[in-house]
């Protein structure tokens, strides 16, 4: 709820941490989350009366998409980056890959089913994804489920070093 939402918010106030609502379909809880404090608004699909509502508030509007009509819909209605949603079962990084040739400025974050794992982050991002969105497959509902904190820190900062590897060996 937003009402959690804004206790975190409240806790990492004075931190860099930048913190996004997501599974957001409607402009009401959009409105909500956004007036909790949330600096950038993530949807499942498409939606033209959020990307309006976000843009009134200079708020980034992240929408899913699985075609390229979606999203270049996105990209005529206001947003500026789309959400490749799923990913791992309509989408792939093949499908990124040649969208980009015809519209290299397209810029994307692939969601439902990135694994943190090298072949699958190396894969994305070989194929021009601008960032990755992973849920269930990095904090896996038994880690949450058994409150095993330390084992989802342990798990997010090996992921994040192994992307930042990554990004090192392909600038080379």
């Amino acid at each position: 709820s937003y009402q959690v939402f804004e206790k975190v918010r409240e806790k990492f106030s004075n931190t860099d941490i930048i913190i996004g609502a997501g599974s957001i379909v409607d402009v009401t809880t959009a409105s909500q989350y956004v007036n909790a404090g949330a600096d950038f608004v993530v949807s499942p699909s498409l939606h033209p009366e959020i990307v309006r509502f976000c843009n009134r508030r200079n708020i980034m509007y992240i929408p899913g998409c699985g075609t390229l009509t979606e999203i270049l819909r996105a990209y005529e209605e206001g947003t500026l980056i789309a959400k490749l949603f799923p990913a791992s079962t309509m989408v792939g990084t093949e499908f990124l890959k040649t969208i980009r040739a015809p519209c290299p400025w397209i810029d994307a974050i692939p969601t439902g089913g990135v694994e943190p794992t090298q072949e699958s982050l190396e894969g994305w991002m070989k194929a021009g994804a601008i960032g990755v969105g992973m849920g269930s497959r990095l904090l896996t509902r038994e880690l949450i489920k058994r409150k095993r904190w330390e084992e989802v820190t342990a798990k997010v900062k090996s992921t994040l070093e192994l992307i930042n590897r990554l990004k090192k060996s392909m600038s080379v």
